[in-house]
């Protein structure tokens, strides 16, 4: 995956849960602010951190169908921002919105195939 250009090297890091609307509104908050003049040193720091949020949002785990519907939200404000916009990353959200979709439904079918209450 194409991550904002930065000298600054990232890892996963296994999370429970990511409260997926709160990070977007950091990343909406982040990029807000990143048009704003400043130093170079401060921009490559807050674009590692945008980077960052983007990364928490795509990998967090899903537990409920909310969970999906979140990153879904956040898939679409990528690709409906014109001005600030990540435009390599609004592909990669959606497929992965996708999967994450495809693999927590196919999880709840089985859940039911083998006679387990599902709900979320």
């Amino acid at each position: 995956m194409n991550m904002m250009s930065s000298t600054a090297q990232f890892t996963t890091v296994p999370v429970e849960a990511v409260d997926i609307p709160a990070v977007t509104e950091i990343y909406i908050e982040l990029n807000r602010i990143m048009g704003q003049p400043m130093p170079d040193d401060v921009m490559s720091a807050l674009g590692d951190a945008l980077a960052v949020t983007l990364n928490t949002i795509l990998e967090a785990p899903i537990f409920a169908s909310r969970d999906i519907g979140a990153k879904l939200r956040f898939a679409a404000l990528l690709v409906e921002d014109d001005v600030n916009g990540c435009y390599w990353e609004e592909a990669e959200a959606v497929r992965r919105c996708v999967e994450d979709l495809e693999t927590f439904r196919a999880a709840q079918w089985a859940e039911v195939r083998a006679g387990l209450h599902v709900g979320s």
